[in-house]
């Protein structure tokens, strides 16, 4: 399982509001790097909604020890990665099927918009179920430290 720290900034019954202080990519040094100043200025911190199912005594201000399964963060990574590739590439060749129906749209014209169209596809599946809300991929609260 991976881990994270995190502060609670508030508590309401059995769900608490976590801040996470987001690092950069490799988090390794404190160089400025193109992936250091871009998360610095796009991320700073993330307040997560978590439940309590443990429930831990947590108030405001308190640090907790977060983690996250391996397995989680795997679906994430198809999902957020592997699908829009896969979906770019069957709009591409949907497109390219057309256009050797219809001999009338240029090739390439009908490979981009099939492209489009099925980048689009995608992120209107994921924006209407989106699996990035599954319980494997949410953090967990797993002690106070």
């Amino acid at each position: 399982m991976l881990e994270e720290q995190g502060i609670v900034t508030a508590v309401r019954g059995e769900q608490c509001w976590v801040q996470v202080a987001i690092r950069n990519a490799c988090g390794q040094c404190e160089r400025a790097c193109v992936t250091a100043e871009t998360t610095r200025r796009s991320y700073r911190h993330s307040t997560l909604k978590l439940d309590n199912p443990r429930a831990l005594d947590l108030h405001p201000g308190d640090q907790v020890a977060l983690g996250l399964a391996e397995l989680g963060l795997l679906h994430v990574s198809v999902i957020v990665y592997l699908f829009p590739l896969i979906s770019f590439f069957a709009g591409t060749l949907f497109g390219l099927l057309l256009a050797e129906q219809f001999e009338s749209i240029p090739r390439d014209l009908a490979a981009g918009l099939g492209a489009l169209v099925g980048m689009s596809l995608y992120f209107l599946r994921l924006r209407l179920s989106p699996e990035l809300g599954n319980s494997t991929v949410k953090p967990v609260i797993l002690r106070r430290l």
